[in-house]
């Protein structure tokens, strides 16, 4: 497997410049993302959806505090969720997982709404809930000065 230097080559996110407080408004946002999928009565899809919101946050947050970003250009979710393998040091399956869901999103949200199943949502607001706990931790033992 390539490290995350070889990978930022691959990839040429632009630079960026975190502080703690850009770090703690993602983690705050990821945070209420992964509280509002707990709301009672809401769809099975709107659970989905909170739930991948924050994953995406929490990528978006792991590679914001490294001092990257990539735009909104097209493969740019595909992007945020891959660097988990190298950020958090995730297996790859679950990454591969985590990309499932996004094309499960996409589904959702660009063709059909209404297929997530509650075993789907589940699954994923899950998956949300550790990655939650997993970023803090990371924040904390390897960004103190951003988190």
């Amino acid at each position: 497997m390539m490290n995350f230097e070889r990978w930022i080559e691959q990839n040429r996110p632009r630079r960026d410049y975190p502080s703690r407080e850009s770090v703690c408004r993602f983690m705050d946002i990821a945070r209420r993302n992964v509280k509002d999928s707990h709301i009672s009565g809401i769809s099975d899809d709107a659970k989905f959806m909170f739930s991948y919101q924050a994953i995406m946050i929490l990528a978006k947050a792991c590679m914001h505090a490294e001092g990257w970003r990539f735009g909104s250009t097209p493969g740019h979710h595909y992007k945020y969720i891959e660097s988990f393998l190298y950020i958090l040091d995730l297996p790859e399956e679950r990454v591969d997982a985590i990309q499932r869901f996004r094309v499960k999103r996409n589904t959702c949200e660009y063709e059909q709404a209404y297929t997530v199943s509650l075993k789907e949502a589940d699954a994923i607001q899950k998956v949300a809930s550790e990655l939650m706990e997993k970023v803090s931790e990371h924040m904390e033992t390897e960004h103190p000065d951003l988190y």
